[in-house]
């Protein structure tokens, strides 16, 4: 092999290295002082308050800061001591895509509901364990409508996108829930949504499930 032809193939190889060192991923936050920091200064109770009684212009502008600011936690980083800590830290930022998910999904700012983006972040908050979001996720697959979210332009580009937590999400088990083969498996994803939200203490879920169970329908 000539001079020439190492030198162009530890080019290339040198390249490709470089390359990969510029693809990123999606960076959960691992610094607990942060994470104090944040509840130091945000006031958590007062902006879900205003998410709750649908002030949508203000909730969606304060909730996207913070969505654009901060990134979940991973509890398996922090000690044993702070998991609590983390766990109301991401219960926070899971409320916030849940309430902006449910805005850009129904439109209630634009007027044109945006149900790309509105299930991403209903997504990534069932992900996390957003009892609202689970009942949500429990409404889409029990009345089939998930199938016309998965014939949306684009749906596999947003699921795939780079540095994106929803990627992550995709990559994972809790995925699989939307893989389903036939009609049975995806009503009986739905009933673990659903039951999933109810010991989460979400009324609607709670109801619900007590419908199905007085009408003997599961």
């Amino acid at each position: 092999m000539s001079v020439m032809s190492v030198k162009i193939k530890f080019f290339l190889i040198l390249s490709y290295l470089i390359n990969l060192s510029f693809i990123k991923t999606y960076k959960f936050e691992n610094s607990i002082d942060n994470i104090n920091e944040l509840f130091n200064f945000v006031n958590d109770t007062e902006i879900l308050s205003i998410c709750e009684e649908a002030q949508y212009e203000l909730c969606y502008t304060k909730a996207e800061y913070y969505m654009n600011k901060v990134n979940f936690a991973n509890k398996e980083q922090f000690a044993k001591t702070d998991v609590k800590l983390i766990l109301k830290y991401n219960k926070f930022l899971a409320n916030l895509y849940f309430y902006t998910g449910e805005i850009d999904y129904f439109g209630l700012l634009t007027k044109k509901p945006n149900l790309l983006d509105g299930f991403k972040k209903l997504l990534i908050a069932a992900y996390f364990g957003n009892p609202n979001a689970l009942y949500k996720m429990y409404i889409f697959l029990e009345t089939n409508i998930i199938s016309t979210i998965f014939s949306i332009n684009g749906f596999e580009n947003m699921l795939n996108d780079d540095n994106s937590l929803q990627k992550i999400i995709y990559n994972s088990t809790f995925y699989e829930n939307f893989k389903f083969d036939d009609d049975y498996s995806r009503k009986n994803t739905a009933f673990n949504f659903l039951f999933s939200s109810s010991i989460s203490k979400y009324n609607p879920a709670i109801a619900t499930l007590a419908y199905k169970y007085l009408k003997g329908i599961f």
